[in-house]
């Protein structure tokens, strides 16, 4: 029989603006920002490499994308499935430069610094634009078996 665990609840002394920017406590020691914000003690050089990875990311996804859409869409090239596989690139390029930029952002400053509102819209466009490309995927997948019947 399994055991229930008892997880202690504990507040900080700044209470709930003291955490995440989704409710969720960082990990590490908290330190005390320039900009009067806490949060954990990363040292510089890790931040600019974090910075690196993530726009090399987002700059790889975006031309990517592009260069399938712009091969796809080649007079020599209109087949129904690359019609489905040119939107599957356009919905990952506007997840690529709309959603991933501002959650790289939040990433490096630990916190989100857009306000409520445009985080929901950032989530919203997340949510959406995620359930678009898993969509196209299901019609790829569609396609390609009538195809093989």
């Amino acid at each position: 029989m399994a055991q229930r665990l008892k997880v202690p609840e504990t507040q900080s002394a700044k209470g709930p603006e003291a955490e995440g920017s989704r409710g969720h406590r960082a990990k590490g020691p908290m330190v005390q920002r320039p900009n009067g914000h806490e949060g954990q003690g990363d040292s510089m050089p890790k931040r600019i490499a974090l910075i690196c990875f993530l726009s090399l990311v987002m700059l790889m996804s975006v031309l990517g994308n592009l260069l399938v859409m712009s091969e796809c869409s080649s007079i020599i090239m209109k087949i129904k499935t690359n019609y489905f596989i040119v939107s599957l690139a356009f919905a990952d390029l506007l997840v690529s430069v709309l959603v991933m930029p501002f959650g790289a952002i939040e990433l490096v400053h630990q916190h989100w610094i857009y306000g409520e509102t445009f985080c929901l819209v950032r989530t919203s466009l997340d949510v959406l634009l995620t359930t678009a490309s898993i969509l196209h995927l299901c019609c790829i997948a569609l396609d390609r078996r009538s195809e093989v019947n």
